[in-house]
C-alpha cells in the first residue's frame, strides 16, 4: 500500500490496502468547502469568487499491479525540469515549482490566478518495493511514477495436481 502523507485517512477495501490523506487545509476550512461541494459541485472560493486560488493539492491516482504500483499525478503547466521525484528513507516525494513571472515595464495585474506556485505530494512506500528500481516519466501535464515491486513480493501462481 502507498501511503499519502498529506492528509485524512481512506480505505480502499478493494485490494486490500489503504490509501491515506491528510488534509493540508485547516479543520474548519475542509468541512465547509466540502459541505458547499456536497449541495453546489463547487467549493466556496468558486462559488463566491476568489482572486486568490490557494492549496492547490496536485490529484494523485495509484494502481496496484501483480509487478508494480503506477502513480499517475497531474502537473499541468508544469515542465520536465520544473518537476523532482525523489526517495529518501522509504518516502517518496514529488515537488515542482515555477519561476515567478517578471511584468514587463509598464504592466500591472488585473486579475492573477496563478503565478509563481509549488506543489509538493509525499508518500510512505510499501515494504515490497523496489526503490531503486523506481522510474518516472511526464506526459501531457501527467507525471507518471512506477514503483515496482521486489521478486519475493510478487504474488505467486502456480498449477495444482488435483490426484
Amino acid at each position: 500500500m502507498l501511503i499519502d502523507n498529506a492528509a485524512v485517512m481512506k480505505h480502499n477495501f478493494h485490494s486490500g490496502a489503504a490509501l491515506m490523506r491528510e488534509h493540508q487545509h485547516g479543520a474548519l476550512v475542509t468541512p465547509i468547502n466540502e459541505l458547499f461541494d456536497a449541495f453546489f459541485g463547487a467549493g466556496m472560493g468558486q462559488v463566491v469568487g476568489s482572486d486568490e486560488v490557494r492549496g492547490v493539492m496536485p490529484r494523485v491516482n495509484i494502481t496496484d499491479s501483480p509487478d508494480a504500483f503506477t502513480l499517475h499525478m497531474l502537473a499541468p503547466g508544469f515542465t520536465k525540469a520544473e518537476l523532482n521525484v525523489n526517495v529518501e528513507t522509504n518516502l517518496l516525494t514529488i515537488k515542482a515549482a515555477h519561476k515567478p513571472i517578471a511584468l514587463k515595464e509598464g504592466e500591472r495585474w488585473t486579475r492573477r490566478e496563478f503565478g509563481p506556485s509549488a506543489i509538493q505530494r509525499s508518500f510512505r512506500l510499501p515494504e515490497g518495493v523496489n526503490a531503486e528500481g523506481i522510474r518516472a516519466e511526464h506526459v501531457d501535464g501527467v507525471l507518471s511514477v512506477t514503483l515496482p515491486k521486489r521478486e519475493e513480493s510478487k504474488p505467486k501462481t502456480f498449477a495444482v495436481h488435483i490426484g
